[in-house]
């Protein structure tokens, strides 16, 4: 082989290396969570059912509330939930009042996936202090509860760019919890993977001291 043809060799193995490299080194496209004007607090709101399939259990809320903080573009969003007027009823009959402590815990959002235009795909991680998980306590002595874990929920956001707010859809969800029995509580004790979370949108706005600002995921 002489100089050029090797010289020619050595040329296509580079680019095609470098082509290699490329595809297999490229990320999804991704999104970023931006706001009009900062520190923006992100609120929104709706009702919210969780099912317990193997405990045996049917849990609602007339509210969950979500509220965080933007303090700069970022590629990841906390929601710490607030739940209000919540019952649970069991299989078997029964139920009553449940109390949800999150213990510091909080939902995480992270790089956004784009679907299409102004349409994102996120996967919601539950994320908790060493040592803390949240807990439910339901009637006749049943507690739920729930460790920090990934993938904890799939949301699909949907950025309305002319009204400044953002649309939030419950698309998947399937995460760990625990029943711990005490005296009395009918469930089935044990760590389960089916719970699922359903609801309608929710439309989350953003605000700077009070006052409105747009923001944005994209």
């Amino acid at each position: 082989m002489n100089r050029k043809a090797k010289i020619l060799g050595l040329v296509l193995f580079v680019v095609v290396a470098t082509a290699v490299m490329t595809t297999v080194s490229a990320p999804a496209e991704g999104g970023i969570f931006t706001a009009a004007a900062y520190p923006a607090t992100i609120t929104g709101s709706s009702e919210v059912e969780v099912s317990y399939g193997e405990a045996g259990a049917t849990e609602t809320c007339k509210s969950e509330a979500l509220h965080g903080t933007l303090s700069e573009p970022s590629t990841t969003l906390e929601l710490v939930p607030t739940y209000a007027e919540c019952t649970i009823t069991y299989g078997g009959g029964g139920g009553g009042n449940i109390v949800t402590t999150m213990n510091g815990c909080a939902y995480k959002d992270t790089a956004p996936v784009k679907l299409s235009v102004d349409v994102f795909e996120i996967a919601t991680d539950l994320v908790c202090p060493p040592g803390k998980q949240m807990e439910k306590h339901a009637p006749q002595n049943c507690t739920f509860t729930f460790p920090a874990q990934a993938n904890m929920m799939i949301n699909v956001y949907e950025d309305d760019t002319a009204t400044g707010k953002v649309t939030l859809k419950l698309t998947g969800t399937q995460f760990t919890y625990t029943v711990d029995k005490g005296f009395g509580c009918p469930l089935k004790a044990g760590t389960f993977k089916d719970a699922k979370i359903s609801g309608p949108k929710k439309t989350l706005s953003a605000s700077k001291e009070g006052s409105p600002v747009g923001w944005h995921v994209g």
